[in-house]
């Protein structure tokens, strides 16, 4: 199972009264229901600073589904004890808005009249300001893997050569030696390649690349018949040797070859050298990428929603006045889109939301809708943010009478289409479907779901109340992927819950129910990340844009330098963002006849172009098989995400002239592969200075230690295939 990721928070301010004598921060990230979780740091005292870059960061694991709020305060003192500390004001952001703006959010500072006093002496003409960053920390990302090669190995087997395999021991806290990874086995040979094996620096080291590895190749007796099962306890050891991950990472990109070193035969014989060579190198594996990359690579999660508005028990039809006082109440549609969408709009660039009523009547003419937007607007059918789908929601029931069919494929084909349109990283579209009962077009379902697996679309299904939910049990597609005669879906993008699930008694001790909505968005979020990965890596997709503060160098892991500017701002911040209206959006959600009408009498009809100016930390990156032609205005599509757009100095905008440099990201990494990207190497501005930033500071060792006695590092040998 894939460890949770963990990020890293930094702070830093502009534009503090420099009057007393330091300044430090606080600041805290709550989560969990009542946000009573929480994790609480203290920054080091910045002497008399007037921009401080505080070292101190905080540490603690990402939680896709459920929202992370910080809150950072800003002191000064005059005492180095602190005692005489002044609150300057706080800021509030949450990370999922942090990391969706790619990994950096300035906020003004806020101060109350009491506060303000302490402000007066800093510069006027500047506000106050405090920059949030936010890194993902690369020991806890699988993207480096592991690659060794023996030579020469010693020879165990009497009719034959040798079964070698590599086992990789660290000591934990309490001494004891613990397993990191074992290779698989290769049969009959003395010269083993063994395959690249994925690893994340925490699950290698702990987190502490100076602590010594323990190889040990062992010979495999197959004492337990034709698998591959392995006992060191049984099978022969042909040698040993130690290192560290420190080592490793300052290394070549030819790695470090070692001497296997049989400790009995060593004791033995008075001339014995070796049992063999082992080459061990690390590598970045380019084209594994965590969830992390696109967001702060700049995917955008677009929502739309739909609610079913049916009424599937015709006898207990509800009068009008019953219909709006259970819209105008707390009920469990407003709890299940407060839920969802509390969380998803934070990975919205503009937080424009379609939302559309479906198997409703018309109060006026009594037609049946199959798609009646909740604004009331057919033409503007998008809602501000998840408080203007509650509001269009509750307006709802004025203008509708709950009638059937209940009919899923119209709006869930209408968002397909929209999809087809943008089949890159930069978009991926969930679906928010609220239920009562079962689905009367079964079969056009089955078979839009089955196309918009194909497409980057998840579907989240919520069932209210308390009716038959069996066809949504199979929608779910947890015991095997949805098919209709020869066409079958490629992978489940489909949640299923029932909102019944998550009443809870009252914390106050009465007989009151209420909703856990902390609990519902946990099952319905925990499969998003996992299907847009599914979806992004059946694609060969990279991110759209540059991932901010990665490690361009294995060896940077090593440097502290490198890990102390890990949460610095970048040297261009972004200062604005480019929302995309309404109109511009809402065109891409046009389907049907009218869709095919535009496309017909507008075939030739130009994608407008938005200039953009990329900071270095930015730069595009293009897909896999794009053309050499393809240009990055022609990428962009409605839903511009604010990375794409960047407020530069003046200098920078100058020095920026020019189409964009379009390369090719290399489709995979051979074990003889350079570290660096070939893509990353250029350098658009090259008068801008790019800032590295990622990591913790407890990385202090700077030069390569040598290996003790026997395990004495050797030159390399060249391999059978390059004699």
């Amino acid at each position: 199972m894939q460890s949770r990721p963990r990020i890293q928070i930094g702070i830093s301010c502009r534009n503090l009264p420099t009057k007393l004598r330091g300044s430090y921060a606080k600041f805290s990230v709550a989560h969990g229901g009542f946000l009573h979780e929480k994790h609480v740091t203290e920054t080091e005292l910045q002497n008399n600073i007037a921009s401080p870059i505080f070292i101190t960061r905080l540490n603690l694991e990402y939680y896709f589904e459920e929202k992370q709020i910080i809150t950072a305060e800003i002191f000064q003192c005059e005492q180095e004890d602190r005692e005489d500390s002044h609150l300057l004001g706080f800021v509030q952001c949450t990370v999922g808005r942090v990391i969706h703006s790619g990994g950096q959010v300035e906020q003004p500072l806020i101060s109350d009249e009491q506060q303000k006093k302490y402000l007066k002496h800093a510069d006027p003409s500047m506000p106050t300001t405090v920059v949030v960053c936010i890194r993902e920390d690369p020991f806890y990302k699988e993207n480096i893997c592991l690659k060794m090669q023996g030579f020469n190995l010693d020879k165990k087997d009497f009719f034959g050569k040798s079964d070698p395999y590599v086992t990789i021991y660290r000591r934990n806290e309490r001494g004891k030696l613990q397993k990191c990874c074992r290779s698989e086995v290769i049969k009959n040979t003395l010269f083993p390649d063994f395959r690249p094996i994925p690893i994340c620096l925490d699950k290698l080291c702990g987190g502490n690349i100076d602590c010594e590895l323990y190889f040990r190749c062992f010979d495999w007796d197959g004492a337990v018949g034709d698998s591959e099962e392995v006992d060191t306890e049984l099978d022969d050891l042909i040698g040993e040797f130690t290192t560290t991950v420190s080592d490793l990472l300052r290394a070549d990109e030819n790695g470090l070859e070692f001497k296997l070193i049989n400790p009995p035969k060593k004791r033995k014989k008075k001339y014995y050298q070796h049992s063999g060579l082992l080459n061990v190198k690390l590598y970045f594996a380019q084209t594994k990428y965590s969830f992390l990359d696109y967001i702060f690579g700049g995917t955008s999660i677009n929502v739309v929603v739909g609610v079913d508005l049916s009424n599937h028990a015709a006898a207990a039809q509800l009068s009008k006045t019953r219909q709006i006082e259970m819209a105008q109440s707390c009920n469990e549609y407003g709890v299940a889109i407060q839920a969802v969408m509390e969380i998803l709009q934070e990975y919205d660039s503009d937080q424009l939301f379609p939302a559309f009523g479906f198997g409703s009547k018309l109060s006026t003419g009594g037609k049946i809708c199959n798609k009646y937007p909740l604004s009331g607007d057919a033409n503007n059918y998008f809602c501000k943010g998840m408080a203007g789908v509650l509001e269009a929601y509750r307006r709802s029931f004025d203008v509708l009478h709950l009638a059937g069919p209940v009919c899923f494929s119209p709006i869930v084909r209408d968002v397909s289409e929209t999809a087809k349109r943008n089949k890159d990283a930069e978009n991926y579209y969930v679906l928010l479907i609220l239920t009562n009962g079962t689905v009367d077009d079964w079969i056009e379902t089955k078979k839009a779901v089955i196309e918009a697996s194909f497409l980057p679309i998840s579907i989240i299904v919520i069932g209210i109340g308390g009716g038959n939910f069996s066809d949504m049990e199979i929608l779910d597609q947890d015991f095997g992927l949805l098919k209709v005669g020869q066409e079958q879906a490629c992978r489940d993008n489909v949640q299923f819950v029932q909102m019944r699930r998550f009443l809870r008694m009252a914390a106050d001790g009465t007989d009151n129910l209420r909703w856990s909505k902390v609990a519902l968005a946990k099952e319905v979020l925990a499969e998003l990340p996992s299907q847009m990965m599914d979806y992004f890596e059946r694609s060969h997709l990279a991110p759209s844009h540059t991932v901010p503060g990665q490690p361009r160098l294995l060896r940077n892991l090593a440097d502290p330098i490198w890990w102390r500017q890990f949460t610095q701002p970048f040297s261009s911040p972004v200062r604005g963002e480019l929302n995309t209206s309404s109109e511009t959006k809402q065109s891409g959600m046009d389907t049907g006849r009218l869709l095919e009408e535009r496309e017909e009498d507008q075939p030739d009809h130009p994608q407008s172009v938005v200039p953009v100016v990329q900071a270095p930390a930015t730069q595009s990156r293009p897909l896999p098989d794009a053309d050499p032609s393809y240009r990055l205005g022609e990428r962009l599509t409605s839903n511009v995400h604010l990375t794409s757009v960047r407020c530069l100095s003046a200098s920078l905008v100058g020095e920026s002239s020019g189409p964009p440099r379009t390369t090719h990201r290399v489709p995979s990494v051979r074990s003889d592969d350079t570290n660096t990207n070939p893509k990353d190497r250029g350098n658009p501005f090259p008068n801008v200075r790019r800032q590295m930033s990622l990591g913790p500071a407890f990385h202090s060792s700077t030069s390569g230690r040598k290996l003790p006695g026997a395990y004495e590092q050797v030159s390399r040998k060249p391999s059978t295939s390059e004699k």
